[in-house]
């Protein structure tokens, strides 16, 4: 299967593939951008191991924040999950990488693996369509202007801005909750399929610094060479490691 973008303008796709096993999980990210694969062991409500890889990245510091997902090794899986008590920080980690830890954290005691497929279509567009589905059964979809949602009537008037949607999410059940925060981030990082990165020397280039991960942070943005000829148009079965 190819997934390719749509036939007028460009459509950003994001997929959170999540294979569990006994005592184990794998969970691989991809989009445009990037691919992330984490690998968990547990036992007991305990993290015994938890690693991560690029296999895509844009950066060349970007490892050292993907690498941070080994720090919730020795944690139990309750404190894993709050994000606010892995060690570093958001500056220390790749917010690609701890999204998707996230995501399989909360999975690690299925029996099935599945997948989640994300769209925004027109990927810049001030007024876009968002979608979600888990192995094809639809499981949101939004019309949205800048940060505003307007469809459907449920979450119309809300926002994706982060206190907002921190605040709005907290009454939805966990499973729409996860599924409407993966698709929140995908919003946001959504713009990156118009932009050609390789013509980029380094990530200054390409934005200011937020501190929102290791890369984008002051002192590491200016000096973070791009990784020429990693994005990916479009994504295929192959592409997934």
């Amino acid at each position: 299967m190819t997934v390719r973008p749509a036939e007028t303008g460009l459509t950003y796709y994001r997929r959170f593939t999540i294979r569990p096993s006994a005592g184990a999980l794998e969970a691989h990210m991809q989009d445009f951008c990037h691919h992330v694969r984490v690998l968990l062991t547990h036992e007991d409500g305990r993290i015994l191991t938890a690693t991560a890889e690029g296999l895509r990245l844009p950066w060349n510091t970007c490892p050292l924040g993907v690498a941070g997902v080994s720090r919730i090794s020795g944690m139990t899986v309750a404190d894993a999950q709050d994000l606010a008590k892995w060690p570093g920080g958001r500056t220390a980690n790749c917010v690609h990488a701890t999204d998707l830890t996230l995501v399989a954290l909360a999975h690690l005691h299925d029996r099935e693996s599945f997948t989640y497929n994300i769209s925004v279509t027109p990927a810049m567009g001030r007024v876009r369509t968002a979608r979600i589905d888990r192995d094809g059964e639809l499981l949101l979809e939004w019309s949205v202007e800048g940060t505003l949602l307007t469809h459907p009537e449920r979450f119309a008037g809300s926002r994706l801005s982060r206190a907002e949607f921190t605040q709005w999410s907290a009454e939805l059940s966990p499973a729409e909750r996860e599924a409407a925060t993966v698709l929140r981030r995908a919003c946001h990082i959504a713009p990156s399929r118009e932009i050609n990165l390789d013509t980029m020397r380094v990530a200054a280039d390409s934005i200011g610094a937020d501190a929102s991960c290791h890369t984008l942070q002051a002192g590491v943005i200016e000096r973070a060479r791009r990784n020429v000829g990693t994005s990916r148009p479009e994504l295929t079965d192959a592409d997934q490691g």
